[in-house]
């Protein structure tokens, strides 16, 4: 159930940047601010191609020997021989390569495509707010659930000889 879940999750995202670039060359390029979310949804598009075609044509049965023995007519109509076709051309070496740095190339160059494209900026500003927020957020957890019941075990607080008298051994003040 949750394979199927991701695989048909990771296709619509693909399917869905196809959707947004048509849209755009349809409709979009006339107007202001299609263009950035265009490039947006394509790069979470690639983010997820390989996970997708893994999950889709991953698992082939048929075998180089089985491709190599058929006609281009059985090629083209059996289902394994295009499942060989697109893992070939999606998870290869190069294409694998080239995606692998795409993501950190981007958020170097998004800074600059601010300057042409201002709408990626906001995209930009929500996720510095984001993950200030997260750091922010794990520091004090650190800071709570770390460092305070640390300190609590090896210093000695003065305010915490008043608790002991209320709730513990009366005897010692």
């Amino acid at each position: 159930m949750s394979k199927n879940l991701v695989k048909y999750w990771t296709l619509f995202l693909i399917i869905g940047a196809f959707v947004a670039w048509a849209y755009y060359f349809a409709f979009g390029r006339n107007t202001q601010g299609t263009l950035s979310p265009c490039i947006i949804v394509t790069l979470i598009a690639l983010d997820v191609l390989h996970p997708c075609t893994y999950l889709w044509v991953g698992q082939t049965k048929m075998t180089q020997e089985e491709a190599k023995k058929m006609t281009w007519g059985q090629a083209l109509t059996s289902r394994g021989w295009w499942e060989r076709r697109i893992y070939a051309l999606i998870l290869n070496q190069f294409l694998t390569g080239l995606l692998k740095w795409l993501g950190p190339a981007w958020f170097v160059a998004m800074p600059f495509a601010t300057l042409f494209m201002p709408y990626i900026g906001p995209d930009l500003e929500f996720v510095f707010l984001f993950v200030a927020v997260f750091v922010c957020l794990f520091v004090v957890r650190c800071l709570l659930f770390l460092v305070l019941p640390l300190s609590l075990l090896f210093l000695h607080l003065p305010f915490l000889d008043y608790f002991i008298v209320l709730f513990g051994n009366k005897s010692t003040f």
